[in-house]
C-alpha cells in the first residue's frame, strides 16, 4: 500500500524477517484508506514485547506501554508504536483493561478495537484484514462500533466522546445501532476524569462538529458531562480557537 512511511515499512520488514507477521493498524490505516497523511503509525504483531525489543535491539525504545504490550521504537527520527496482538479482560475502571491477554491472532486484535474504520490491518505486501467491513464503512461515510456497541461502551466510555469525535473529524454518520448504545450508556461518563473528558472534547470542537454537538445536547450527553445544552450549535462553530 502506498503511503505507509520508509520508518513503517522498515519495522515491518525487520518484523517480517525475524519471523513475525506484523501489521499497520488503527487510525493511521484508516487515514491512509481515506488518502489522508497520518500522523504517526501503529503496528500489530504477535511478538510480545521481550521479543520486539529484541528485533529493534540498537534502536531507541520505550517502554512505558509494555504492560499493556505497547512498545515505542524511533526509527529515522520517526516515533513508532508496536503492540503485541491482545485481548482485553474487564474495564473496572472504565479506561484500563483489567487484564491483558496477549494472543496470536490478528482477528482477536481487531475484535477488542473501538469502530469499524479502525479495526483493519494492512500487512508489509498490502494485504488487507478487515473482518469487520470497515473498508465499506469508510466508503459509505459510516461509523458504526465493531461488534457489540454496548460491550464497547460499557468497556470504555470514552469511545462514546470519541464516537461523536469521530463524526466530526471523519464527517461520517453515526450508525443506528451504535448511537442507541451510546446514548444507553451515556451515565457512564461520569466515571471519567474531568481531564480525559475536557481532552476529548477539545479535540471534538476543533472540528466542524454542528451536528455531533446537537446530537450530544439532543440526548443528554452533554449535561453528563458537565456541559450546557446547546440550542444553536452554529453559534460555537463560528467562536474563536
Amino acid at each position: 500500500m502506498t503511503g505507509i512511511g520508509k520508518p513503517a515499512r522498515k519495522a515491518l520488514t525487520l518484523l517480517k524477517q525475524a519471523g513475525w507477521p506484523s501489521y499497520v493498524v488503527g487510525g493511521c490505516l484508516r487515514d491512509l484508506l481515506m488518502k489522508k497523511r497520518p500522523q504517526d503509525f501503529d503496528l500489530a504483531t504477535p511478538a510480545l514485547p521481550r521479543q520486539i525489543l529484541s528485533v529493534f535491539n540498537g534502536f531507541p525504545c520505550f517502554r512505558q506501554g509494555e504492560k499493556y504490550g505497547t512498545i515505542g521504537v524511533l526509527i529515522d527520527g520517526e516515533k513508532l508504536e508496536i503492540t503485541t496482538f491482545r485481548s482485553d479482560i474487564g474495564y473496572t475502571d472504565s479506561r484500563h483493561p483489567d487484564r491483558v491477554v496477549f494472543s496470536c491472532n490478528i482477528l482477536e486484535d481487531l475484535s477488542r478495537r473501538d469502530f469499524t474504520v479502525n479495526s483493519i490491518a494492512c500487512g508489509l505486501e498490502g494485504n488487507l484484514v478487515d473482518p469487520f467491513c470497515g473498508l465499506s464503512d469508510i466508503k459509505d461515510k459510516i461509523l458504526r462500533a465493531t461488534g457489540d456497541p454496548k460491550t464497547r461502551f460499557n468497556e470504555d466510555a470514552l469511545r462514546i466522546l470519541r464516537l461523536f469525535r469521530f463524526a466530526a473529524q471523519l464527517g461520517f454518520e453515526i450508525e443506528p445501532y451504535t448511537l442507541d448504545a451510546a446514548i444507553l450508556y451515556r451515565a457512564r461518563l461520569s466515571a471519567i476524569s474531568k481531564e480525559r473528558i475536557g481532552a476529548e472534547f477539545l479535540r471534538l470542537l476543533s472540528y466542524d462538529c454542528a451536528k455531533p454537538l446537537r446530537q450530544m445536547s439532543e440526548n443528554d450527553i452533554l449535561g453528563i458531562i458537565g456541559m450546557n445544552q446547546v440550542e444553536e450549535t452554529s453559534l460555537i462553530q463560528a467562536c474563536p480557537g
